[in-house]
């Protein structure tokens, strides 16, 4: 699924711009795995089901909700208007999540940037730093986080992590420059609440403004649905033979978890190498693993969720809406070589300053 996601759009782009044949590549390479899991283990079936309603209810509803936002002005498009909205989503991202905070800000940043010639950079900076670093502050900000929290780890443990999350919004904006405690289903219900609202009381001229179409969130579902249905095998293989990594050391935790975590759903990924912490019989400092580990797998499953299209839910979104508003976005690979020469420098500088 990953091979024809980054594939796809360069070998037939035409036939790839169909949602519908998405969809059927997602439903064709996912239909083994649900036929051996419905015979085998129908329950992890139904968890992965819960958990991708889940995941599209959020981003349909953020979608929705944030079409009828319209920020009018003229501000100027230079590096430090940008960097301004950089900025501020890294801010918010830790309080209203790195989705919320990527769809209330993407149409503005787009917007002010419509008259320039080259805008790609930016998008792919917002998606760093607005899309994944930002929500490291506090459980609110990204799920494997919020996950933390729910098994145990202090709400406020995640200030800890201040140090690694200013060091990465600060150095990223630097290049710039240089060029919700619901549980399901009532949290879903609230979202879908909230977004049917929004259809109803935004007038429909403020959504013709921004360019609104119903692709981007389409896109996403279709392609997603393929990911979670065939992650199912990859996920169940590493909770039972994670053990066998030979895992120990906190720069270890950091990079194998942040690696998995660029193709896999973090959340899962973040709860495997947490157990397989606690399995260690580390001095118990919080949750059975000491700090340095734990912030190693935190900052590792949400930072790195950076590394592709596809590590973290805003991700693609971004680049979906990017795209409809004609902005050229790079191709699955094309990304790639974006943040492995702008992120993964970066995460080694992290690793030898907080992980060694």
């Amino acid at each position: 699924m990953l091979l024809a996601i980054a594939v796809g759009p360069l070998w037939v782009p035409l036939w790839w711009e169909r949602n519908s044949h998405k969809l059927l590549v997602g439903a064709v390479l996912g239909a083994p795995v649900v036929v051996l899991y419905l015979f085998r283990r129908p329950a992890a079936l139904g968890v992965m089901a819960e958990d991708y309603v889940s995941f599209i209810v959020l981003l349909a509803g953020l979608y929705a909700i944030s079409a009828g936002i319209r920020l009018t002005g003229d501000l100027e498009a230079t590096p430090l208007t940008n960097t301004s909205f950089l900025a501020i989503g890294s801010a918010l991202a830790s309080f209203i999540g790195t989705t919320g905070a990527s769809m209330l800000l993407i149409r503005p940043l787009l917007q002010t940037n419509r008259e320039r010639r080259r805008v790609k950079h930016t998008v792919i900076f917002f998606t760093f730093l607005v899309g994944n670093v930002g929500g490291m502050l506090t459980p609110l900000g990204d799920p494997p986080l919020f996950l933390g929290y729910l098994q145990g780890v202090p709400f406020t443990w995640t200030f800890r992590l201040w140090p690694q999350w200013l060091l990465l919004t600060v150095a990223l904006a630097a290049v710039v420059l240089a060029v919700a405690f619901l549980h399901a289903p009532w949290r879903e219900l609230a979202i879908v609440a909230l977004a049917a609202i929004s259809l109803w009381r935004t007038p429909a001229a403020i959504r013709r403004a921004n360019g609104v179409t119903a692709h981007p969130i389409i896109e996403v579902a279709v392609l997603f649905f393929g990911i979670f249905v065939t992650m199912i095998p990859a996920l169940e293989l590493l909770r039972v033979r994670g053990g066998e990594l030979g895992v120990r050391e906190p720069w270890q935790f950091f990079w194998v978890t942040g690696a998995l975590s660029s193709f896999l759903d973090n959340a899962p990924t973040y709860l495997t190498f947490l157990a397989l912490a606690q399995g260690l019989r580390m001095t118990d400092e919080v949750v059975g693993v000491t700090h340095v580990v734990l912030g190693a797998i935190s900052v590792g499953a949400v930072a790195m969720g950076a590394n592709s299209y596809i590590g973290n839910a805003p991700n693609f979104m971004v680049k979906s809406i990017a795209e409809a508003a004609k902005v050229p976005m790079p191709s699955f690979f094309g990304y790639m070589l974006y943040s492995a020469g702008v992120l993964v420098p970066l995460f080694v500088v992290v690793t030898l300053l907080f992980f060694r």
